[in-house]
């Protein structure tokens, strides 16, 4: 009997044996393998995405007569299943096999009868789906074995002739750093929001008047458009506001003038009229000025008066 003849009545076994399957069950076909999970988001400003690479390990059991009669290392390659139901190699533009760390060319692992255990490694490659894929570990070259993990080797298309299947999936997620920012800027936005329409109006009201008109000593007169405003100040020192306190707390208005030996200050009070605050150097008859009437402001220092009218 020749050697060739001798080879072919043997029981070659090459069994894969994933850490995490269990023994195969000829009667009942088992759910696909769960291989893992890949999780994959786009480059934003300084956080750069780096590739997940699903490992696996797997160990190899050749008995003898496999070791003395193997020829050639056996190959295995990833495929899938398409619409017609025929099985296509799962192509480097989908993903990547590694072996070991080293990249397995065509996606296609070579085994020889001195391997004993590696790390398999699959990464995701842009082109792939974001979703469930179900690949299977189909043999490309039987490296003259009659069997492969109790499979009797024929033709390679045959669904039974089929490793094993499993499961691995590939989902794309927001990038942590811009949905971090972006909760970021929706937490700033609602409290902002908060800010302008209820807060402010409670803490920094504004002018429900229209205006406010000031005249004498001779000849000095104004008018002051209040609406939108929270304050009025007259004083006799250059007064500015901020930016800032001009969006969040509403404008003040200045009314510089060397008339003014002490600050006055008006604020809102409602619809109807307004409040008025000086130092002891000015008398008023009212602490509320009313729309339509006349006040007169007195200088108990300068003995100056100053009519005001509030519209």
């Amino acid at each position: 009997m020749s050697d060739r003849t001798f080879k072919n009545t043997l029981l070659c076994l090459l069994v894969l044996l994933f850490v995490t399957a269990c023994d195969r069950n000829k009667e009942q076909r088992k759910p696909p393998f769960a291989w893992g999970k890949a999780i994959c988001y786009d480059d934003f400003l300084w956080e750069k995405h780096t590739p997940d690479t699903l490992y696996r390990t797997l160990t190899f059991d050749f008995n003898e007569d496999a070791r003395l009669f193997m020829d050639r290392p056996a190959v295995v390659g990833v495929f899938k299943r398409t619409d017609a139901d025929r099985y296509e190699p799962v192509t480097e533009q989908e993903a990547q096999l590694f072996l070991d760390g080293i990249p397995c060319p065509g996606n296609q692992i070579a085994i020889s009868s001195r391997m004993q255990e590696s790390r398999l490694g699959i990464v995701f490659n842009n082109q792939a789906e974001n979703k469930m894929h179900y690949w299977y570990l189909k043999v490309v070259d039987d490296g003259g074995l009659d069997r492969i993990n109790d499979l009797e080797m024929g033709v390679q298309s045959d669904p039974d002739k089929l490793l094993m299947d499993f499961q691995i999936e590939k989902c794309k997620i927001w990038n942590p750093l811009a949905k971090f920012l972006t909760l970021v800027g929706l937490l700033l936005l609602a409290l902002l929001i908060v800010w302008m329409c209820i807060l402010r109006p409670m803490l920094y009201p504004s002018f429900k008047v229209g205006k406010i008109n000031m005249r004498e000593p001779a000849p000095f007169i104004t008018t002051h458009r209040l609406r939108g405003c929270r304050r009025l100040v007259l004083t006799n020192r250059k007064e500015k506001q901020n930016v800032l306190s001009r969006i969040f707390t509403r404008p003040v208005k200045y009314d510089v003038n060397a008339l003014w030996t002490s600050p006055v200050v008006f604020s809102p009070y409602d619809k109807k009229s307004v409040k008025i605050r000086t130092t002891n150097e000015y008398s008023i008859e009212a602490r509320t000025l009313k729309i339509n009437q006349e006040y007169t402001l007195v200088n108990n220092k300068t003995k100056t008066k100053t009519i005001i009218i509030i519209s």
